[in-house]
């Protein structure tokens, strides 16, 4: 009964929200209560829980970009770090946010995912990606955090 009612739900969503919400961007947070998303327009994500009882009753608009200055320098960067990660497998993050800082010697580049911002205790969701670039010699090194917090080096073979 259960897999008919949330199929219900995303046509409801979807209707609401004028948007193809699929059965499988919406993953279950708690009984009856789901978290989706859907890219909104180029420079956001749409992240929302629904429920059976109420619809869609909370919702944020998530910067895909998120950076102190725009440079074309910084739009550089993440256009490499998008490339990066999507030529790499496990894509384990669905919903890329790119948040960039740094200064004149490096500039690091971070990926996590949209939907991290509503779950808390989540493991799928809490994967975040860190790229740190020496602007001087184009190297790069590469970092992992999970649902463990803890910062690990990725080999550089797993993003070429």
């Amino acid at each position: 009964m259960a897999p008919v009612v949330k199929l219900m739900l995303a046509e409801h969503v979807s209707a609401t929200e004028n948007y193809d919400i699929s059965y499988q961007n919406m993953a279950p947070i708690s009984f009856g209560k789901f978290l989706g998303a859907y890219s909104f327009n180029d420079t956001h994500y749409k992240i929302f829980e629904a429920s059976y009882w109420k619809g869609v009753h909370r919702s944020d608009l998530i910067p895909v970009n998120s950076y102190e200055h725009v440079t074309t320098e910084n739009y550089e960067y993440i256009s490499r770090v998008a490339a990066l990660y999507d030529s790499s497998l496990p894509q384990e993050i669905d919903y890329p946010v790119y948040n960039i800082t740094g200064n004149s010697t490096t500039a690091i580049v971070t990926v996590s995912d949209a939907r991290s911002v509503y779950v808390k205790y989540w493991a799928y969701f809490k994967v975040e990606y860190t790229f740190i670039f020496d602007k001087e010699n184009s190297g790069y090194v590469v970092f992992m955090k999970d649902q463990r917090d803890i910062k690990r080096p990725v080999p550089l073979n797993r993003f070429n």
